[in-house]
């Protein structure tokens, strides 16, 4: 096979893996439920991952949230001294860990991002804290299906003006 065929062989086998990534149902999962899932192996947030193992169900997050854990994580970690219980080894393992098992895709906002936040998600739930609006705004410009949250702010009137539902794991 000559290296332009070669080429537009990888091309279209990428295309066709996007393409089914693309029609996975997606459900957007917030940094609460990350941090609940790392830090309790046994906790219903753990449990939620692990159904995500399989080919036709992703998740998204935003590096907003990846970037709330690592806070988090930091956060514990210099408490770790006056917690000599709490192992920070093992909530980084834990972390590692879901990124690695689960189908997850960690998004950025896009320039699109900004408008869909003003023309319909701060329309859609006049409540919500920013830093949620802005995550709502993401889960809908990636056409997610539902939202995976323990934040009581994000209502299911809101995701459901959106076309989304509200899942607590």
């Amino acid at each position: 096979m000559s290296k332009k065929n070669l080429r537009k062989r990888k091309e279209e086998l990428f295309r066709r893996k996007q393409g089914a990534l693309d029609s996975m149902q997606s459900t957007f999962v917030d940094a609460d439920v990350l941090i609940n899932a790392i830090t309790n192996e046994n906790s219903s947030s753990f449990k939620f991952f692990e159904s995500f193992r399989g080919k036709n169900r992703k998740i998204l997050t935003s590096t907003h949230s990846i970037g709330e854990v690592v806070k988090f994580l930091y956060r514990i970690a210099g408490e770790e001294k006056h917690n000599p219980d709490y192992d920070i080894n093992g909530s980084i393992l834990a972390f590692k860990g879901l990124l690695d098992i689960t189908n997850i895709e960690i998004v950025n906002f896009s320039e699109n991002s900004g408008s869909i936040l003003d023309e319909k998600v701060l329309v859609a739930g006049d409540r919500l804290e920013f830093k949620d609006a802005l995550n709502v705004a993401l889960a809908y410009e990636n056409g997610c299906h539902s939202f995976c949250t323990f934040d009581k702010g994000i209502t299911e009137e809101t995701l459901r003006v959106l076309g989304m539902k509200r899942l607590e794991p």
